[in-house]
């Protein structure tokens, strides 16, 4: 089983990025944050890996914490979440933020997520609520912080879940965020 690989970002695409690990190209399924933030050419890269192996396709998913990857496996036990939906909540929420929706049994923000419907978000919190053990400390600007405050704005859960990818990591307060996306509903 593969846990980890290390080595240079050769190519990006939409929700994989291609690893050069000595002269092997390993297509990874990353979040879109991790291909937002991903540089070409960047060396000594790790990526803490998920295996999903079907009769048809061995597919890795990587993630820059095994905290992530935990999650990811845990989100992946719940019957109906399959990898890609798993992926997209992982990309969606940082790890303190998904605890916090699901201990609190966050249904309406759970379901901001792409691909999560109400019933589903039931059942995650369902079968993951007293189950997380996360060690990722609590982030100064929460993404939880930024759909309350869009909400508030007037915008749709479909808006918010479409834009919140694309908000660049380096703007690190509240405030920032939403000065950068209303600018961006604004293009």
């Amino acid at each position: 089983m593969i846990r980890y690989l290390r080595g240079v970002i050769i190519d990006k695409v939409r929700n994989q990025v291609v690893l050069d690990v000595h002269g092997v190209g390993y297509t990874l399924f990353v979040t879109a944050p991790a291909v937002t933030q991903a540089v070409i050419g960047e060396e000594d890269i790790i990526f803490h890996i998920s295996e999903s192996i079907r009769e048809d396709a061995f597919d890795l998913f990587g993630f820059k914490s095994a905290d992530e990857r935990d999650l990811f496996e845990q989100l992946r036990k719940v019957p109906g979440v399959g990898p890609k939906v798993a992926l997209g909540i992982c990309g969606f929420y940082s790890l303190s933020d998904l605890s916090a929706i699901i201990q609190a049994g966050d249904v309406v923000k759970l379901s901001l997520v792409p691909g999560i419907g109400k019933k589903m978000a039931e059942k995650i919190i369902l079968e993951l609520r007293g189950k997380l053990a996360l060690s990722a400390g609590v982030t100064e600007v929460t993404d939880a912080d930024l759909v309350d405050a869009l909400c508030s704005l007037g915008y749709s859960p479909a808006e918010i879940a479409q834009v919140i990818p694309k908000v660049p990591g380096t703007l690190t307060s509240t405030n920032e965020r939403i000065t950068w996306i209303l600018r961006h509903f604004a293009e």
